[in-house]
């Protein structure tokens, strides 16, 4: 027997355009390996995310990839401060190598952009 909770009622009503907004269980609509990220962002973000996007394949980097693409400027002004590759890379978690890359990078960019 189905419990009456506030959560299984839904409402059908116009939006501010006067368009008939369906609520929906979205379980139901999106597909499973996305419901994470439905859940995290909310259905209107959701909806946003597909007008964007939609159809298409969207990658989402890992993690530490993110983290280090957040982090290059402070990267690349600590070196710029005289902090070493391998003092940044352990504070950074990463690899010389990487930090090398870096700060490269963003020096290429620093130089294109003051043209």
């Amino acid at each position: 027997m189905k419990q009456n909770n506030e959560k299984d009622k839904k409402s059908n009503s116009p939006n501010e355009n006067g368009k008939l907004e369906i609520d929906y269980d979205y379980r139901y609509v999106i597909p499973e390996n996305l419901h994470d990220i439905y859940l995290a962002i909310g259905r209107e973000n959701y909806e946003k995310i597909l007008d964007i996007g939609g159809g298409g394949e969207i990658y989402f980097p890992c993690r530490k990839s993110y983290d280090l693409a957040i982090n290059k400027e402070n990267i690349y002004a600590e070196y710029i401060a005289r902090a070493s590759y391998r003092s940044l890379a352990k504070k950074y978690n990463t690899s010389v190598n990487t930090i090398r890359s870096i700060v490269k990078k963003c020096a290429e960019n620093h130089r294109k952009n003051k043209k």
